[in-house]
């Protein structure tokens, strides 16, 4: 199967695009160890959150930057492979990395070979 390499991939993204995964690459970090981080002592005398708050923001952009790869692959040949990686290895950085490369390459075009032995 024949892959670009990540140059090439990287050169075909526009400035915006870039700045964009830049800051999904920036954020997944942040956002998980947002969420595994002590909260400050004052939580305990603050007032409760407003209705509808139950969540917050941060771990909701938090799975949806680590799941990046998944959803910017969804309609892929591999894309249960992809999903399975970055859900079981994306924490490592490098794995989500990997299946992020994996997400934004071309999928090589189906041969459909003729039996030319009958």
């Amino acid at each position: 199967m024949p892959t670009r390499p990540i140059r090439e991939i990287w050169r075909g993204f526009s400035l915006a695009e870039k700045i964009i995964l830049l800051a999904f690459a920036v954020g997944i970090p942040l956002g998980i160890l947002s969420i595994f981080l002590p909260s400050s002592p004052y939580v305990a005398t603050s007032p409760a959150p407003a209705a509808g708050m139950d969540v917050p923001w941060f771990i909701i952009i938090g799975f949806a930057l680590y799941f990046l790869p998944t959803l910017l692959g969804w309609k892929k040949r591999n894309s249960g492979a992809i999903f399975a990686l970055n859900l079981l290895l994306g924490w490592t950085v490098i794995g989500w990395i990997v299946a992020l490369v994996w997400a934004l390459t071309v999928d090589a075009a189906a041969v459909i070979g003729r039996d030319e032995g009958r």
